[in-house]
């Protein structure tokens, strides 16, 4: 079976989590894919995409609301913004010229992980594939993971129902669309479970294995100030591990966006404590998702915000602390087996020792904590493959 995919949430490179599921997509089903079209709305990220390779894979398409309008377009965009008028149509636009080619041999695949955890997203994701099945265009959600407060919203609802399929990365979201409903519907691993890490060389920090890797993202709106709860929590980590243990600690940024950049929290934290000389920030801008797995693959403990970050630490057996900020993380934890001492909410923490608390418990428990990695995650980075089954028939 041979078929034309289309990934019209993809978002773009520059969050390796992006890159992750559409290597690990194309990893699962490479046999009966003819074409595979990717739309990265983030214009000035396509350099990187091929700079990653992607571009010996898919087919890159970028979009520009402004550029690629016609002047009839924006007038009609322009005051109907001003009336409060055909809000599902502009919904749709930016991805209408992508999708115009799509046909009965086409499937769509909503991806993006926790896209219908936000209800503006979910919103426009639902928009999308109303208006794909009106043209009786196939398509699926993909690796995903729902909260229940986007299930308020009767036109979300009503879109899930709409799928030909949805593969849950977690039990938490199939066991919510099960609720809410929502019959063809299969728990399945996040795709990025199947990508194996790419050797490639590494730092002279790295010659010292006792490493900690640590990825954070902006914790409070882009303040990277450390007078929030969470910024104590992470400042008393640190110290924590330099006073109290011989670890290392590398900085790892898995996400690289204006507004969302991995980088500027990590070189805060590395510029704090750079004078110890045994804090180090990788440099990971050029290392695409593989390459990054690889260099979390040579630490001894891992502690992730990204969730595909922490994927490379699951998959890589290395005992790993999520810091955790939705139901995917505390789902994917469960469904490994992994016990709820390793996901930390970083939204709800309320003292400034608790990221200490779950670190020493890591620490304390590694043995146990890999043991568990090794005999679990084979078959279940395996698994992931199930899902290339419901869509051949699908297609």
């Amino acid at each position: 079976m041979f078929y034309k995919l289309y990934f019209p949430f993809n978002l773009g490179s520059g969050n390796r989590g992006c890159e992750a599921i559409l290597r690990g997509t194309l990893k699962t089903l490479h046999e009966d894919v003819r074409g595979v079209f990717v739309l990265d709305k983030n214009n000035d990220e396509k350099e990187l995409d091929i700079f990653l390779g992607l571009d010996e894979y898919c087919a890159i398409s970028t979009t520009d609301r402004i550029k690629d309008a016609n002047k009839f377009e924006l007038t009609l965009r322009k005051w109907g913004k001003k009336i409060g008028f055909g809000k599902g149509w502009f919904d749709y636009y930016p991805y209408k010229r992508f999708l115009s080619s799509t046909d009965k041999e086409s499937l769509v695949m909503f991806t993006g992980g926790d896209l219908y955890c936000y209800e503006k997203m979910a919103l426009k994701l639902a928009e999308v594939n109303m208006r794909l099945k009106k043209r009786a265009i196939k398509t699926v959600l993909w690796g995903c993971s729902v909260d229940k407060s986007a299930l308020v919203n009767d036109k979300v609802r009503n879109s899930l129902r709409k799928y030909d399929f949805i593969v849950c990365r977690e039990s938490i979201t199939f066991n919510t669309l099960k609720e809410a409903g929502v019959e063809k519907v299969m728990l399945c691993p996040d795709p990025a479970f199947v990508l194996d890490p790419e050797p490639t060389e590494l730092p002279a920090f790295y010659e010292n294995k006792d490493i900690i890797g640590i990825n954070v993202s902006n914790f409070v709106h882009g303040n990277v100030g450390f007078d929030t709860i969470f910024g104590k929590n992470l400042l008393k980590l640190v110290e924590y591990i330099i006073q109290n243990t011989s670890f290392n600690i590398v900085l790892i940024p898995h996400v690289f966006w204006k507004n969302q950049d991995d980088r500027i929290i990590c070189r805060a934290v590395y510029e704090k404590f750079k004078e110890f000389g045994r804090v180090f920030l990788l440099e990971t801008e050029k290392m695409n998702y593989c390459q990054i797995r690889h260099a979390i693959s040579e630490c001894r403990f891992f502690i992730g915000a990204r969730t595909h970050s922490m994927i490379s630490a699951y998959s890589t057996c290395v005992p790993a602390l999520a810091l955790g900020y939705s139901v995917k993380s505390v789902g994917i934890a469960r469904d490994i087996g992994l016990p709820e001492q390793l996901v930390v909410n970083y939204n709800d923490v309320k003292h400034d020792d608790e990221l200490v608390g779950a670190v020493e418990y890591l620490l304390q428990n590694e043995e146990t904590i890999r043991a568990l990695l090794k005999e679990v995650m084979p078959d279940y980075c395996k698994s992931a493959y199930m899902a290339k089954d419901v869509l051949e028939k699908i297609m």
